[in-house]
Parts: structure tokens; sequence; C-alpha cells
């Protein structure tokens, strides 16, 4: 039903950028895309954002030249739940050797928005590696914490180890 109702707003703002597109379009595209993925699990698109993640890993780095970012999020999403760990593994040694802020944002959000609870305590244990910067840790946990599988592990997890937490975020 969900599906059923977006998809025609897919269909009008597409999947591409458009040389006329302007910074509302960029977002609803986005948001769009992010929901039929993610929220209605429509699998056409599913696919479509599975093939998308392959073409942004590259041996440099984050290939974001032909997708925008945030439909770069959720198709780094996509892959990271159909491939589990190693894609994750791949994800974050991308995140590290980037010193990009949007290439760093956009993996941030894919990892974030995980919930299979063995990569939500990959996620977790992220939070206290000291190659996060300080300012990554909000956003990682603000997102990871909003998706509902997240909440309660997460919350245990800030509960026990509020005290090296504290201490990163002081820094």
């Amino acid at each position: 039903l969900a599906a059923a109702l977006y998809r025609p707003s897919m269909d009008r703002v597409g999947l591409l950028r458009q040389a006329k597109d302007d910074g509302e379009m960029v977002l609803l595209r986005a948001d769009v895309f992010a929901f039929l993925v993610d929220t209605a699990r429509d699998w056409k698109l599913r696919r479509e954002a599975s093939r998308m993640a392959q073409g942004l890993l590259a041996p440099k780095g984050l290939n974001l030249d032909k997708i925008d970012a945030g439909m770069a999020s959720t198709a780094l999403l996509v892959a990271l739940q159909e491939q589990g760990q190693g894609y994750f593994d791949k994800l974050v040694q991308q995140l590290f050797a980037s010193d990009d802020a949007l290439v760093r944002g956009v993996i941030i959000d894919a990892l974030a928005q995980v919930d299979d609870p063995s990569l939500g305590e990959s996620v977790r244990a992220l939070v206290l590696d000291p190659r996060l910067r300080s300012n990554e840790i909000p956003d990682l946990l603000d997102t990871h914490l909003r998706r509902q599988d997240n909440w309660e592990p997460g919350l245990a997890w800030l509960k026990s180890h509020f005290s090296e937490l504290s201490a990163r975020v002081s820094t």
C-alpha cells in the first residue's frame, strides 16, 4: 500500500540527478527513495539501490559523482542489510580512510541506520573508536537510536558505556 502510494512520486522525480534540479528536488528524491526502499521495502527499488551501492565503493574512496548524498546513504544501507558484516567492515575502512566530511557523513548515516542486532553492536562500538571524530558521534547515535529496533539495546549500551562516552565527547 505504501509503495503504491509513493511510487508515482518516485517516477515523477526520477532516480537520477537532472541539471534543472534545485535543492528541493534533490531532497524530495532522497526522501521518497529512502521511504520506498527502507520503509515500504519496494523490491524493485531495493534492487536498484543495491546496484547503486556497488557503483559507490571505489578504490580511492566513495564515488559520489553520479548520485546525491541522501540517496547514497540509502543505497549503502540496502547493501548493508543484504551483505552484513563484510560490507560493514568495507564501509568502516572507507570511513576512516577519508578526510572528506561529506563522504564520512554519507557512510555514517548508512551505518547508523542498520537495525540488525549484531551490526547494531558494531555501530555502537564505533562510537568509542578514536578515529571517529567527536563531532560525528551525535549524528551517529541520534540516527541509530531513532530506529525502533535499536532503541532498547542502544539505551542499555549508553548506560553501560556512559563514562567512556562522556570522555569521548568532552574532548
